[in-house]
C-alpha cells in the first residue's frame, strides 16, 4: 500500500472469522484426538448417524471434506471399524457407506468431551449473549449463502 494508507486487519472481518474457526477448531481437535478420532473422522460419522447409508459423494457434500482427504480417511475408518462399503445396489462404481456399532458408540463417547470443550470459550457469556451471538452468526451465514 502506498503512503500513510493503513489497513488494520485485526478488525477486517474474515481474519476475525478465520482467527476464531482456527480457535475452535483446535479445541474440537484436541477433545477428539482423546477419543482417538480426528476431524475428518467426526464429521463422517456425524454424517452417518443421521442418515442409514451414504455414498462418497454425498458425505463430501454433508462433511465439505475435500474428496482426496476423504478418501483416505474412509479406508483408515474402515480398517478401525468404524465404517463399512459395500458396493452399491445401483450403480457397482459407488460404494454405500454406512456406520457399524463400533463407529456409534465412538460418536457417542466423543459428544460430552466435545460439547464440554467447545462450551467453554463461551462460558463467559451469559444465555442471552450467547442465543445472540449463534443468531447473527446464522443471520450472517445465511446471507452469505444467498449471494
Amino acid at each position: 500500500m502506498a503512503g500513510n494508507a493503513h489497513f488494520d486487519l485485526e478488525n477486517f472481518v474474515p481474519y476475525t472469522v478465520s482467527t476464531l474457526s482456527r480457535q475452535f477448531a483446535s479445541l474440537l481437535e484436541d477433545a477428539l484426538k482423546k477419543q482417538n478420532l480426528t476431524l475428518s473422522n467426526w464429521r463422517v460419522l456425524l454424517c452417518l448417524t443421521h442418515y442409514e447409508k451414504r455414498t462418497l459423494n454425498q458425505i463430501v457434500d454433508y462433511t465439505l471434506l475435500p474428496q482426496s482427504t476423504l478418501s483416505r480417511a474412509l479406508a483408515r475408518m474402515e480398517e478401525r471399524g468404524l465404517i463399512s462399503r459395500n458396493k452399491n445396489d445401483h450403480d457397482q462404481r459407488n460404494y454405500d457407506i454406512e456406520i457399524t456399532e463400533l463407529g456409534r458408540d465412538t460418536i457417542t463417547k466423543s459428544f460430552k468431551p466435545v460439547l464440554s470443550a467447545c462450551a467453554e470459550p463461551l462460558s463467559f457469556l451469559d444465555e442471552n449473549e450467547k442465543k445472540a451471538w449463534m443468531m447473527t452468526t446464522k443471520k450472517i451465514i445465511a446471507h452469505l449463502e444467498s449471494l
